[in-house]
């Protein structure tokens, strides 16, 4: 069965986030992971030394996390959920389950309110650069709406190397979505798209 990663730190935004990928479960007949990548505070000396009890880390991310599935088990009851709690840098961690299992799709809430990454929060703007996976950021006030369409940003480089394009296709079956692919071209730097 496909899965869906849902990065969380507990926050509403990634509460909210957790509702929109849910339904993109039920759509896409896949299971949904919650993932919670947990730093540990060290402060730095001639020795490095925790700041923090490493075993109340854990214990408050195991909390959270037994929290969490309570709440989207009662709204789900019948959703297959599975959970991972990781100690490490958020975008490390997906990395690794990446490169292990190949998740359909990669979702994470964004609650920032300036410009770049301020707007969409420095890790999903690290994680929709960096991770080789589908990566869907769902802003804080963003609730579930049906999906009519699917938009796709295309440099036309390389594309058939790069571009998911089964799984658009399928996600557009499903979900009885459009698809409209999107290229703005500068005119010194205009690219033919190959055939």
């Amino acid at each position: 069965m496909n899965t869906i990663i849902l990065a969380t730190d507990y926050s509403p935004a990634a509460q909210n986030a957790a509702m929109y990928a849910m339904h993109l479960c039920q759509y896409l007949d896949a299971k949904l992971e919650l993932m919670h990548a947990y730093i540990i505070p060290f402060a730095y000396t001639d020795s490095p030394v925790p700041l923090l009890n490493i075993d109340e880390i854990q214990k408050i991310a195991e909390d959270s996390m037994e929290a969490e599935l309570r709440r989207l088990k009662t709204l789900a009851p019948d959703m297959e959920i599975t959970t991972r709690i990781t100690p490490g840098d958020v975008i490390d961690c997906l990395n690794e389950i990446i490169q292990d299992n190949a998740p359909l799709l990669i979702v994470m809430g964004t609650s920032g309110q300036g410009s770049d990454s301020m707007l969409w929060g420095s890790v999903a703007v690290k994680a929709l650069r960096t991770l080789n996976a589908p990566v869907l950021a769902i802003p804080a006030n963003v609730g579930w709406k049906e999906v009519e369409k699917i938009c796709f940003a295309a440099d036309y480089d390389q594309v058939s190397e790069h571009t998911p394009s089964t799984d658009i296709l399928n996600w557009a079956k499903n979900m009885n979505a459009s698809i409209d692919v999107i290229h703005v071209d500068k005119p010194e730097k205009a690219v033919t798209p190959p055939m």
